[in-house]
């Protein structure tokens, strides 16, 4: 079983704090063979109406692997580790509009916005 990810608030904000954890995760990582380095980015999209007692949460998930090195310039937290076999490069290697469409937050909120638009709150 997989170790679970760091959360965005122990993460930090600053760039050094992305970097020492993603040398932390190769360190930890070290001799795990590729085919046992899958990964997911995960979230949870909710929609809360207090008025109506409505509680609508909707998953969205993003598949890949971790490298064994750093690849690319863009993004953040994980992302110069995080492979996308189908699309060939790292998270950090997409452009960001590309990467706002393929990401695990844009799956669930997607999935969230059509349970709205399909009469969810009715």
């Amino acid at each position: 079983m997989g170790a679970e990810g760091q959360s965005e608030p122990s993460q930090g904000s600053h760039i050094s704090d992305d970097a020492r954890n993603n040398q932390k995760m190769l360190r930890e990582l070290a001799g795990v063979p590729t085919e046992k380095r899958t990964a997911r980015y995960r979230c949870a999209a909710a929609f809360v109406d207090p008025a109506r007692n409505l509680e609508l949460v909707r998953m969205g998930a993003c598949e890949g692997r971790l490298l064994e090195s750093a690849r690319g310039v863009g993004g953040f937290g994980y992302d110069p580790l995080f492979f996308i076999e189908s699309l060939g490069r790292t998270m950090a290697e997409i452009p960001l509009e590309e990467k706002n469409r393929l990401s695990h937050r844009a799956a669930a909120f997607r999935q969230l916005a059509r349970a709205l638009a399909e009469g969810a709150l009715t």
